[in-house]
């Protein structure tokens, strides 16, 4: 865990155990009380390092995380205030033809 410090600083001991309750990165080993964590949990951590460092709240990152992993890319349907909307979540999509891939008309 100290080595993930010392590339991530902005990624503490509370944002990785956080980072485990929620199920975004798992320990593999313990050892004298450092936690050994998985190759491909070290793209989370990356990818939360980056996120802070650029300014944003983690809630809004592990939000981004969360839809990236459900396979919500687009779309981000926040209720906060608002007490008229339900909850949404996009099932399929399906392109309409004629919208996209077709050439504009020039005339």
């Amino acid at each position: 865990m100290s080595d993930i410090r010392g590339m991530y600083p902005r990624v503490g001991d509370v944002q990785l155990r956080y980072l485990e309750k929620l199920g975004l990165v798992q320990t593999v080993a313990r050892v004298k009380g450092d936690r050994y964590y998985r190759f491909a949990d070290l793209a989370v951590v990356k990818q939360v390092s980056a996120a802070l460092e650029a300014g944003l709240p983690l809630a809004r990152v592990l939000r981004a995380i969360e839809a990236e992993r459900r396979g919500q890319l687009a779309f981000d349907f926040e209720l906060r205030g608002r007490t008229d909307a339900t909850p949404a979540r996009v099932v399929a999509l399906d392109r309409s033809p004629g919208r996209h891939g077709a050439a504009a008309d020039p005339s």
